[in-house]
């Protein structure tokens, strides 16, 4: 009975995956950043295009990019402030710049949408969009393990004029 009870135990351990622990993942926090990343470059080049602007749809976009936006910045606050390891805490600290520079871009976006004779929201919102883009692509490069999107840099145009 006893090595049944032992054979059991072991057995359980062996195929059981606990983790007491709070997981780090700052990978898929990278991926929704760039995600958002991708979407307000659509949103931007949708304003600076020939078409007319369909605000209801660029307001959902907006909603859904501060909702992943918060939901990232909420658990890597929760990560930075338990304070793992300095690493961790710098890595958090630095996606945490990111989006909050991502989260002016969309506020300063929706300020432009609300009044288009404003023009300064939106040079605000393409100056906050390339800063998070370029911190976005200094941690992935920094941090090669991470995924990127572009296999090599390229060189970008301002999308201001």
């Amino acid at each position: 009975m006893k090595k049944v009870f032992i054979a059991t135990i072991c057995f359980l351990l062996l195929f059981t995956n606990i983790s007491f622990a709070n997981t780090i993942n700052i990978s898929d926090s990278v991926k929704d950043i760039d995600m958002v990343s991708n979407r307000m470059y659509i949103i931007i080049k949708q304003i600076t295009g020939d078409d007319p602007l369909d605000v209801d749809e660029l307001n959902r976009d907006i909603k859904f990019c501060e909702s992943i936006l918060s939901t990232r910045g909420k658990k890597l606050s929760d990560i930075y402030s338990k304070n793992p390891t300095v690493e961790v805490s710098r890595n958090c600290a630095a996606l945490l710049y990111t989006i909050s520079l991502y989260e002016i871009g969309l506020t300063s976006i929706r300020m432009y949408i609300r009044d288009d004779s404003k023009a300064e929201y939106f040079i605000e919102a393409c100056a906050s969009y390339q800063e998070g883009r370029a911190s976005l692509n200094v941690f992935k490069h920094k941090y090669r393990n991470y995924p990127t999107t572009q296999s090599k840099p390229k060189k970008e145009k301002f999308l201001c004029h």
